[in-house]
């Protein structure tokens, strides 16, 4: 099976839609979110709604993706911060709930520089999906890193492919599950907060998410385009 939505693959092996039943595609309903959202408060540069996830029985958001991008002096870094949280009636343990949101994270990292094209051999990106839930089945031999959330220090589990970073939190406990994704910067010093509002990401209220909110160009269209494949994928190649 090959992928054939590169927008939805970013956000792992399914459709990333955030049209409810029935909406046909419209852009302006809106999905309530029941959760605290992670942030990042002090980042200097573009803030915005990456995408979301709907649980379409319940027309409510099961993920919220916050991109934040800035490009200086030649220099781009990207950021993706997600924070998930399963549906409601759905028993898994947290040890799930951490594979889950690793390879989450790190699915998107690994489709986030693919150069463009259609010139992939036969196989690649099954090989690719294959190779992610892996090294995610591996998460407790992730290195841990520590970012700050709230002022309080919380280790991640890190993972670095093709240039860039995925993270997950290590103890994610009962409550929503943060996740990032990086290129162009190192997470050290990382501030995060737990925030009920998004207007800084241009959501006037964070209890409904709509389509109409997402942006025209995605955090990561801050990054130049690859140049070919990074060695990280070229085990993955023939």
């Amino acid at each position: 099976m090959e992928f054939s939505q590169v927008r939805g693959l970013t956000g792992g092996m399914r459709d990333m839609s955030n049209a409810g039943p029935g909406n046909g595609g419209g852009t302006t309903t809106g999905y309530s979110v029941g959760f605290p959202v992670f942030t990042v408060p002090e980042w200097l540069g573009t803030k915005n709604l990456d995408f979301f996830q709907i649980d379409p029985v319940r027309q409510t958001t099961t993920e919220v993706w916050l991109g934040h991008s800035v490009s200086t002096e030649g220099h781009a870094r990207m950021l993706l911060v997600a924070t998930l949280m399963e549906p409601a009636g759905k028993r898994i343990t947290i040890d799930d709930r951490r594979v889950s949101a690793a390879y989450e994270a790190a699915i998107k990292l690994a489709m986030l520089r693919l150069p463009a094209g259609d010139d992939r051999p036969a196989g690649f990106l099954r090989r690719l999906d294959d190779h992610v839930k892996a090294e995610t089945a591996s998460l407790d031999h992730w290195p841990v890193q520590t970012v700050s959330v709230d002022g309080a220090p919380v280790a991640l589990r890190v993972w670095r492919f093709g240039g860039g970073i995925a993270a997950t939190m290590d103890d994610p406990g009962a409550g929503p599950v943060c996740c990032l994704v990086s290129y162009g910067m190192e997470l050290d010093g990382l501030e995060l907060s737990v925030s009920g509002s998004l207007d800084d990401y241009g959501v006037p209220s964070v209890s409904a998410l709509s389509r109409d909110q997402l942006p025209e160009r995605a955090a990561m269209s801050v990054l130049p385009e690859p140049g070919g494949y990074h060695r990280d994928y070229h085990a993955l190649l023939s």
